[in-house]
């Protein structure tokens, strides 16, 4: 059987005779939602329930050996569900165990390995905070530092209740000392971040010192306040000339002082 000749079939058939506004229709999407297929007019058409199903059924077999088979398989396994006064779906026995058993075969392909949600993950819990979470596998050794425990916790009172006091007291030992590391690192990363800042804050005081300078050496003090807003002293903005413009010359201060009295 041709399964792509039938399918278009019916569907050109229901697109140039559509069925009485007084029948139950289906709407059926022409390329499949989860192939990729988009809610416009031209990927609806109404069907019947019977060429719904069957048009689904046909899907499964256009699909097959693509990585859209598991799709097909699992929309078709869910009409099997919606079955009512005027929806009944009917399928051979023999048909059905065959479907029903490539759908099981594609579930169990599509949760292997990485395909599978869960992988990677495991369970860890906190005893003295009664919390269960998921975590990767790998981040498992600095969860521990922080006092989790690798495995799920069903009834954390009875857990607890099993620990001895001294275990109880090593764990809080642990958080304790997890904490002052936390706090350790935060106070590293203040420290780094301010000199950071510090950095940051210098080289822009350079830039602006430079581009002041260019202006100092061409016009009087006075002036180079107007210009720039600076309002200290001479002998200062000397000192940081000095001391972060690297083209610094002493003898401008004498020639802006001769600028000054003329």
């Amino acid at each position: 059987m041709n399964h792509n000749a039938v399918y278009n079939n019916i569907i050109k058939n229901r697109v140039e005779n559509p069925i009485d506004v007084s029948q139950y229709t289906e709407t059926h999407h022409i390329k499949p939602r989860s192939l990729g297929g988009t809610n416009i007019p031209s990927n609806l058409v109404k069907l019947l329930p019977k060429e719904h199903f069957i048009c689904h059924l046909l899907l499964v077999y256009m699909y097959k050996n693509t990585l859209g088979y598991y799709k097909m398989l699992k929309a078709f396994n869910m009409m099997q569900y919606a079955k009512s006064s005027t929806q009944y779906r009917y399928i051979t026995g023999k048909r059905y165990a065959h479907l029903r058993t490539e759908f099981a075969k594609s579930m169990s392909a599509s949760q292997k390995g990485k395909l599978n949600s869960q992988f990677g993950l495991i369970w860890i819990h906190h005893l003295a905070e009664q919390v269960n979470k998921k975590i990767k596998k790998y981040e498992l050794a600095e969860w521990e530092e922080n006092g989790w425990t690798k495995g799920r916790v069903v009834n954390f009172n009875k857990s607890v209740k099993m620990l001895s006091e001294d275990v109880k007291q090593e764990r809080r030992d642990v958080r304790k000392a997890s904490t002052v590391n936390r706090n350790l690192l935060i106070s590293i990363e203040k420290k780094r971040l301010n000199l950071l800042l510090a950095d940051q804050k210098k080289k822009e005081t350079v830039i602006k010192l430079e581009s002041w300078y260019k202006i100092y050496r061409s016009v009087t003090f006075d002036e180079f306040k107007t210009i720039t807003g600076y309002n200290k002293s001479l002998e200062n903005i000397v000192q940081q000339f000095k001391r972060h413009v690297n083209d610094y010359v002493s003898m401008d201060h004498t020639a802006v002082m001769q600028r000054n009295t003329e």
